[in-house]
């Protein structure tokens, strides 16, 4: 007797169209339901309403090479009451690391960098350390990849504190020490990126943002795009806010890791570019064939990044994205290069959801994101659960002692868990008041998930610069046998005001 058999995914079809009509019959009663992106616009409207802490957001969409809808919502400066719009630039955070590829790609092709090679090949007198692995495979393609072993890092300087600017010579000196074998795991670190705005420095002989703006912005036509390089208050950049208030003024280390102003615009038309859509006011700074690379290069099974690029695929596309986020801001640039479509969403408050704007924009356009995303709205709430209590698996319950590694020398550690879940570390050099040491940080749980254990404490690292400000502790360990090692960082941060997270090698041995 033969036997029909539907597949797992045949049946999810057949229940999605399903949904999708049945939720779509009907006509509606709503004069501007026809407009374009009238369901985008209300939702953002909805979005800056219900959240409360949005200024504004800026949105601009392109599909085949033409700019199909650009609009904001809400004010740039809320004491000035300026509003935003289309051409109001704003601090995109992480996603200026997609710009520093390209610069970096830029000189790849003009035969100044081999991606291949070791970065220390184009640094200068500070070269890049190991902990663990050899330096010299810390390629800059593993860095574009952020599989180097290069740790996450950050720093803010305020007004006050901007002649206090460490060369880079000195940071690579300090915190440019693989805490991983280059290749083994991913490792978001905006200090790699740093390091390479620093190479972009070096070899192309202009500082960062001169570079940016002769050899990327002005070629491609993008006259609202800059590198941060001091205070402002124009009318055309807007000011950042989180729920404490507006955001003072302050600077990055990483230049290449994120300081980048954009307006919605120029943003989406750099998405433009790297659709390969060759607009007639855009010179082509890069090949199609690098494009293709920095989108579809194999790097490395334990990164989602290919050459900047962080690869999604959703709803049967493959999306191209890369988002930023920093106190009082938030972007997104998503492109579905086989759509021919790129979305550009950017704002001045540090509680929107960027990417979730890019999806009601898809969905607006696209019918089969439209009835997979609606069957994810519908059905998301329903198996939600609490995480429960942690619950370690064997492999790590135990007494672990070993050191951090500081630039002043090591610092004793030791760190117990419990069959039961409970977690604590203390210092073996410090007197401490809990002889069992101290409990992870009120609100935070530790975790343990493809041998990565991550947890946070109220400890603090004892060096001169860390002890400027109160911060924590938080551990990134990998479980090789009976040794825990990685980076454990000292994140400095004050409302409305951040001022570091800074890694240090930290590795434990099982002893109990």
């Amino acid at each position: 007797m033969k036997k029909n058999i539907l597949t797992k995914s045949s049946i999810i079809l057949i229940l999605y169209l399903f949904f999708f009509a049945a939720t779509n019959c009907g006509s509606s009663n709503n004069a501007t339901d026809d407009l374009p992106f009238s369901k985008t616009r209300s939702k953002i409207e909805n979005h800056i309403k219900e959240a409360k802490n949005i200024p504004s957001i800026s949105v601009a969409v392109a599909k085949d090479g033409k700019i199909i809808w650009e609009e904001s919502f809400g004010l740039a400066d809320v004491e000035k009451q300026i509003k935003a719009s289309p051409h109001t630039m704003y601090h995109l955070g992480s996603l200026g690391k997609v710009y520093t590829a390209t610069a970096i790609m830029i000189l790849k092709e003009r035969g100044l960098i081999d991606l291949d090679k070791p970065a220390n090949d184009y640094l200068g007198q500070a070269k890049l350390q190991a902990f663990e692995g050899n330096a010299e495979d810390a390629t800059v393609r593993r860095i574009l990849n952020h599989t180097s072993g290069l740790p996450y890092f950050w720093t803010h300087l305020y007004e006050e504190e901007l002649d206090q600017r460490p060369s880079w010579d000195e940071v690579i000196n300090q915190y440019g020490k693989l805490v991983s074998p280059p290749g083994d795991r991913f490792i978001y670190s905006n200090l790699g990126f740093g390091i390479l705005g620093f190479i972009v420095e070096r070899i192309s002989g202009k500082p960062y943002h001169e570079f940016m703006k002769t050899e990327v912005f002005e070629p491609l036509g993008l006259s609202r795009s800059k590198i941060d390089t001091g205070p402002y208050d124009e009318e055309y950049i807007a000011q950042k806010y989180a729920p404490e208030g507006k955001v003072p003024y302050s600077d990055h280390i990483c230049k290449g890791g994120g300081t980048h102003f954009v307006s919605a615009h120029d943003l989406v038309r750099f998405g433009m570019f790297h659709l390969k859509n060759h607009l007639p006011d855009q010179k082509p700074i890069l090949s199609d064939k690098s494009i293709d690379d920095m989108q579809n290069s194999l790097t490395s099974s334990k990164s989602p990044y290919r050459i900047g690029w962080s690869i999604l695929n959703k709803f049967g596309y493959k999306i191209i994205r890369h988002g930023g986020r920093v106190v009082g801001a938030t972007s997104s640039l998503r492109l579905i290069p086989s759509e021919n479509i790129a979305v550009a969403v950017v704002s001045n408050g540090d509680e929107t959801n960027t990417p979730l704007i890019c999806d009601w924009i898809f969905a607006e356009l696209l019918i089969r994101y439209n009835m997979f995303l609606k069957m994810r709205e519908t059905f998301s709430g329903s198996n939600k659960g609490g995480s429960g209590k942690f619950k370690p698996s064997a492999s790590l319950i135990g007494i672990w002692e070993g050191n951090i590694a500081t630039f002043e020398g090591d610092l004793p550690v030791q760190l117990f868990v419990k069959a039961d879940g409970e977690v604590r570390m203390k210092y073996l050099n410090k007197e401490a008041i809990d002889i069992e040491g101290v409990l992870p940080s009120e609100g935070s749980s530790p975790r343990f998930s493809n041998k990565i254990f991550n947890a946070s404490f109220p400890l603090e690292i004892p060096t001169p610069f860390t002890k400027r400000h109160n911060h924590s502790v938080n551990f990134h360990l990998k479980l090789r046998g009976k040794i825990l090692s990685g980076y454990i960082s000292a994140e400095g941060m004050e409302p409305l005001k951040p001022h570091f997270c800074l890694p240090f090698y930290m590795r434990v041995e099982k002893v109990e």
